[in-house]
């Protein structure tokens, strides 16, 4: 039966927008979305970007300060609005800061229902290897083997990606040493940085390389600290001693080489070079003093790395047992 034509609903019309979208249009709809979920940081009070997160993607990284705000962790999903593509640049300086913010034990924190899972794990391994699994000698390698078995019976676990937070554990366990990185080390590091990643950029365009991922990032930071001092990096060289430089193996002898090659370019045109925004004027300072980067041999960085107590257990954990000797004569 029909319905009459006085009872039927009307139908609202709607604007045709089919090929009517501009690029005004979609900024505007990026402004508005933008109001709603930005905030600003607790560290600089500049505004966070939605789309700059830590890899496990539950905390955002201020482009500014580099503080790791997990205070700010949304539930809904973020809208679809292209906000442009960032540059390498961009994400070598997301990576070098949740690095550093890792060294310093000040990245998001751990749950307290993670952290009992990963004691009672502990516990277990403990009891049945009291020397091995002792809390002085916990490592990175220790956490990684704890994950594993976490991620094999639980596959969908959070804990494939919390292994980056192994020494806040560590730290959890054995309370804080004071091996923490220093603040005012940690922003010598972002000011050297800064530099090499910028003249990074321009170092793979003149070598016409295909790559465009950053050299080994804990190889860069220690050859940024041994630019420092001598007693910064046997204070803190130890936390970026990784399985691939203590072993020397043939893609950090490759990224040696291409440091070196950034380290040159920044040295002959740093002062030749026109002031950016990406390089700060304590950098330029710094050069105009009279330093330059040094590269020294992998060896050397090695050595003056592993000087400190903490960097005893990487050796062991890393090179394996035919290392005791040397352990217990640094002990």
């Amino acid at each position: 039966m029909r319905v009459p034509k006085c009872l039927r609903k009307k139908k609202s019309k709607t604007n045709d927008r089919r090929g009517k979208h501009t690029k005004a249009d979609r900024a505007n709809k990026a402004k508005r979305c933008t109001k709603i979920i930005m905030q600003n940081c607790r560290g600089c009070n500049s505004l966070l970007d939605q789309y700059t997160r830590t890899e496990e993607g539950d905390a955002l990284v201020c482009t500014n300060c580099a503080l790791v705000d997990d205070g700010i962790c949304f539930e809904f999903e973020t809208p679809m609005v292209s906000c442009g593509v960032h540059s390498n640049e961009y994400r070598h300086k997301n990576y070098f800061a949740e690095r550093i913010l890792q060294a310093r034990d000040e990245e998001p924190r751990l749950t307290s229902k993670e952290l009992d899972i990963l004691s009672s794990i502990y516990d277990i391994y403990r009891l049945h290897c009291p020397t091995l699994w002792a809390e002085e000698y916990f490592t990175k390698k220790h956490a990684a083997r704890i994950c594993r078995l976490i991620v094999k019976y639980y596959p969908k676990s959070r804990f494939r990606r919390r292994l980056e937070r192994w020494y806040q554990y560590r730290n959890y366990l054995c309370g804080r040493t004071g091996t923490e990185l220093p603040l005012h080390v940690a922003n010598a590091l972002k000011v050297l940085f800064n530099v090499y990643s910028h003249f990074f950029s321009i170092y793979i365009k003149e070598m016409k390389l295909c790559r465009r991922n950053i050299t080994q990032l804990d190889l860069v930071i220690l050859v940024l600290l041994y630019n420092l001092g001598p007693k910064i990096i046997r204070a803190h060289g130890w936390y970026f001693l990784t399985y691939n430089i203590l072993n020397k193996t043939q893609s950090t002898r490759l990224d040696m080489i291409r440091i070196k090659g950034v380290c040159r370019l920044i040295n002959e045109n740093i002062l030749k070079a026109k002031p950016t925004n990406d390089i700060g004027q304590e950098c330029y300072a710094w050069f105009r003093a009279g330093h330059r980067l040094k590269v020294p041999s992998l060896t050397t960085l090695i050595n003056y790395s592993s000087t400190n107590p903490m960097a005893y257990a990487q050796i062991l954990a890393y090179k394996g047992h035919d290392h005791l000797s040397h352990l217990s004569s640094l002990l």
